[in-house]
């Protein structure tokens, strides 16, 4: 029997002359996966803008109206944009769903991923990731798709020694203190590899912690939604962050120059978690955390939120992995997006402040 994927728009009709020409004569459109999540939804709103011929998969109806959302930050008559997009539900670990989902498809921006730090989704992300990666990656092979951009992350690099800055060129090391989260995207990314090996023209980008406006009350926009409502304690360590526009930017920009078949980190700013909170406490003029809590507090932390989530089957706010992370003194180079791609990123500071000043809308217009 054969599939029907559920599709959000008029099918379209290639007329009979066209399907006798070569494909690449008349191919034209580009698929983007996770296109309900943050980067996705930012980077659908740059494609319709651009006139691009689109196509996003999705997994649920409910889903959608995180895209449409985003649209609405960013211009009045945003329904009338979200329906230019070509909308299918599909399975994005069935090979079938993905090749007739690369039918005629130019351009693949995979920024799909499992992103979790709770225990139980470890076996979910450490075979997800990889798994859902390396199908696309054939289904691309098997279409004969021009160019393949993976959304990645820092996670994927090795770290550098104390005082220096990761690059694109820092190796990866197995260690007890990766995450679980790294693991996954680092066996992803190695599926995008495998792929150019294999015939495939790819881009990776490798984001550090992406600052952007959406599900407030999931991953780091959950930053805005928390010291609104007030939170006490801060952290010592030191990240990467950037604007999730800067994100979307620099993947067009591989595809645009054509800088193909290497990685890009992706970084705005290296900032301390103290002076974040601080820039969001500004913002919304509450109260700065003050409390440093020591590190056996933390280490207690994580060890009762587990308990606590056990026991109401939620999601514990502390979790091994963030309490240690947390306490992490990083730093990234931009070094390369910079010359190659000619990026100018946004000052975190002015990304927050535009993040709360969407976070306040919302919070308006409830």
């Amino acid at each position: 029997m054969k599939r029907k994927n559920k599709v959000l728009r008029s099918e379209r009709v290639v007329p009979f002359a066209l399907s006798r020409m070569p494909i690449h004569y008349f191919r034209a459109m580009i698929l983007v996966t996770g296109g309900t999540g943050l980067v996705g939804s930012h980077l659908l709103y740059r494609l319709t803008q651009a006139g691009k011929e689109v196509r996003a998969l999705y997994r649920s109806e409910s889903s959608l109206q995180n895209t449409r959302k985003v649209f609405g930050y960013y211009m009045e008559d945003a329904q009338s944009e979200f329906e230019k997009i070509e909308w299918i539900q599909a399975d994005l670990f069935d090979i079938i769903d993905l090749q007739e989902a690369m039918k005629d498809v130019e351009t693949v921006y995979h920024c799909a991923a499992v992103v979790s730090f709770q225990p139980s989704d470890k076996d979910l992300m450490l075979q997800g990731n990889p798994k859902m990666t390396g199908l696309l990656v054939n289904a691309a092979l098997a279409e004969g798709v021009n160019s393949f951009i993976h959304v990645s992350s820092v996670a994927a690099l090795g770290r550098a020694a104390n005082g220096e800055f990761t690059t694109e060129k820092t190796e990866w090391k197995d260690s007890p203190l990766n995450s679980t989260y790294s693991e996954s995207k680092y066996a992803a990314e190695l599926e995008v590899w495998r792929g150019m090996e294999e015939g495939l023209t790819v881009g990776v980008v490798n984001p550090t912690i992406i600052l952007g406006p959406g599900n407030w009350t999931s991953g780091s926009s959950k930053f805005f939604h928390t010291f609104y409502h007030g939170f006490k304690f801060y952290t010592e360590g030191q990240t990467g962050f950037v604007d999730v526009l800067d994100v979307v930017e620099a993947m067009l920009r591989i595809e645009e120059r054509k800088a193909y078949n290497k990685r890009f980190l992706v970084v705005g700013e290296n900032v301390k978690y103290k002076q974040l909170f601080d820039w969001i406490t500004s913002e919304y003029d509450v109260k700065a955390p003050s409390i440093l809590p020591p590190r056996w507090v933390m280490e207690l932390l994580w060890r009762v939120e587990w308990v606590r989530s056990k026991l109401t089957n939620s999601a514990p706010l502390v979790t091994k992995e963030t309490a240690r992370t947390a306490r992490n003194m990083s730093a990234f180079s931009n070094e390369r997006a910079r010359e190659e791609l000619g990026m100018e990123f946004m000052p975190i500071s002015e990304s927050v402040k535009r993040n709360c000043q969407l976070y306040l809308q919302d919070l308006n217009e409830q």
